[in-house]
């Protein structure tokens, strides 16, 4: 079985001999015609119906896209922080400090150190 590129390569072939012999024209290519032919083809009878531009219009609204900048809080407070876990994982809340911002029970560790250290 002859495989599809060479049996039109060899009607191309055959043309180009025919031609070349003046046993047949050469065929004329009108470009613009051809494209301004092609412009009836572009859309259907069908589609340049009403109905089908009722149908083809989109049923609902559309809505431009908005720019969603993240929220940062730029302190360097450790209590930001603390609240925004907290948020995040509120099962893990523990008790901070607002000076330090230090987990647990500030007091009872600043008295555990004065008793190791009563100079500080």
């Amino acid at each position: 079985m002859a495989e599809p590129n060479e049996s039109a390569s060899f009607d191309a072939q055959t043309m180009t001999e025919a031609i070349e012999a003046g046993e047949q024209e050469a065929p004329q290519v009108d470009v613009s015609a051809d494209y301004e032919k092609s412009k009836e083809y572009e859309t259907s009878e069908t589609d340049r119906t009403a109905e089908a531009k009722e149908i083809l219009t989109p049923q609902f609204e559309l809505h431009e896209p908005q720019e969603v900048l993240p929220e940062s809080n730029l302190s360097s407070d450790p209590g930001s922080f603390q609240s925004m876990a907290a948020a995040v994982n509120p099962n893990s809340t523990k008790e901070v400090d607002s000076e330090s911002g230090a987990p647990g029970d500030v007091d009872a560790f600043r008295s555990m150190a004065k008793e190791v250290n009563p100079t500080s």
